[in-house]
């Protein structure tokens, strides 16, 4: 059962249940008063013939006992069958049954009737119900007959109720599979059901009115990346314009500027490579392209190289432990938004010690001997705008490693060190992995 369909299978279910319940009902209803009727068509059938017995009787006492069919009649108790002797043993005058809510023991479906005659002796009438039904109903009893027919009117009850059911849900479900395959390019079109007059037409015009102010709010939110990232490129582009021009201009090479004019193109390069990540993150594009590939440890070092020397403190040693070589389907630019984030964080808060880098099997971690994190807030470290005392940023890097993550379907996780420190872990989704090999 598709979680698509758990309402419908809902209502036709309860509808089931108060269709059969009510049949049960009706059916047990039916029942008593026709075992009702007929226990009192039988004791006025009874009760004559006992009248008209006990009025030949008076004129003369050998009467022809009655005989009607299935019933047995008897002055006295001797020739009463010993199993219909002790039903009767110690009754006074009256009407009895043995099958009903006042029965007495006895054989099943018996109607007995005890009269006293003239002469003080006793007329005993014994009439077989259950036998009659038997020959009036080719051998089927009551309760067999009422079973049969309980069971055809459910039956046709339930299909009936279950075509109900598609008939009305169908509308629902054809709203249902529209708004899901709804996506960012075709979120303002139109539901057929809103020219409907009921509950669905409603709530597909309710939907459309959300959809076109969400479609708004998006407009808006893709106008605003798209006016951050010109300002942001456009002094990006005077500073790679302007490290271009630096070596023309100098009067002879410079190994020191040159090594400084390298790490300018480089950042400038990286900054534009995360401006257009986080424009791809933005537009909900699918970043994931089976014809890129990163290789994680170059793009680690290469990170590394990028970071400017006054990040790193003094005391604080940055170890790349010699791991596996790791090749992952993604956009290095990617990748390196990630782990620059971790790594600077890590720094921020590491003031003596060591950082290890480590590549083992499809994971990475960053472990440091910092400060570690607060308990108050391990819980929600990658929550956005959550940061330390110490922290002097807007506590946003986690958030967008979180995010890329995500979207990457890695796992991220960070975990307090037991002894000191903060360990941040990248696990990647079954990437394909080559003998211990590190680059230079």
């Amino acid at each position: 059962m598709t979680s698509n369909n758990r309402l419908q299978f809902k209502v036709i279910g309860i509808f089931c249940l108060l269709l059969t319940g009510m049949l049960a009902f009706q059916a047990e209803t039916i029942s008593g008063s026709i075992e009702i009727t007929e226990d009192n068509v039988i004791g006025d059938i009874l009760q004559k013939e006992a009248s008209a017995y006990q009025d030949q009787y008076q004129t003369e006492k050998v009467t022809p006992l009655p005989r009607l069919q299935n019933l047995q009649a008897y002055v006295g108790t001797s020739e009463i069958p010993q199993e219909l002797q002790n039903t009767i043993r110690d009754r006074k005058e009256g009407i009895y049954e043995t099958d009903g809510p006042d029965s007495i023991p006895g054989p099943e479906r018996y109607n007995i009737l005890i009269s006293s005659l003239p002469d003080g002796n006793k007329l005993y009438l014994f009439y077989h119900s259950d036998q009659t039904l038997k020959e009036s109903s080719g051998l089927l009893k009551t309760k067999h007959i009422r079973i049969l027919m309980f069971v055809a009117t459910a039956g046709f009850g339930i299909i009936l109720v279950c075509i109900t059911g598609f008939i009305v849900f169908k509308p629902l479900r054809s709203l249902s599979e529209r708004v899901e395959s709804a996506g960012p390019e075709n979120i303002t079109r139109d539901f057929p059901e809103i020219v409907r007059n009921d509950e669905i037409g409603l709530l597909a015009r309710n939907i459309q009115d959300s959809y076109k102010r969400i479609q708004k709010f998006v407009e808006r939110e893709r106008q605003f990346t798209r006016d951050v990232s010109h300002e942001l490129r456009t002094p990006l582009s005077v500073i790679t314009g302007a490290a271009d021009l630096i070596p023309v201009l100098l009067p002879e090479p410079d190994p020191k500027l040159e090594k400084a004019l390298t790490r300018i193109n480089r950042a400038t390069g990286h900054m534009q490579q995360t401006i257009s990540t986080f424009l791809w993150l933005a537009r909900e594009e699918n970043l994931k392209d089976d014809d890129v590939f990163c290789d994680v440890n170059s793009a680690i070092h290469a990170t590394i190289e990028d970071l400017p020397a006054t990040l790193i403190p003094k005391d604080v040693e940055l170890n790349v432990l010699q791991g596996d070589h790791l090749v992952i389907p993604a956009p290095e630019n990617i990748f390196r938004i990630v782990f620059s984030n971790l790594l600077t964080n890590a720094l921020s808060f590491t003031t003596s010690g060591s950082i290890d880098i480590e590549v083992k099997g499809h994971k990475v971690t960053i472990t440091d001997t910092g400060e570690g994190i607060p308990e108050a807030i391990a819980q929600k470290i990658l929550q956005p705008h959550v940061q330390g005392k110490t922290s002097k940023g807007f506590g946003l890097g986690l958030s967008i490693a979180t995010d890329v993550c995500s979207r990457f379907n890695w796992e991220l996780s960070i975990r307090r060190r037991e002894a000191k420190g903060t360990k941040a872990t990248i696990t990647f989704p079954q990437p394909p992995t080559f003998p211990s090999q590190a680059p230079d």
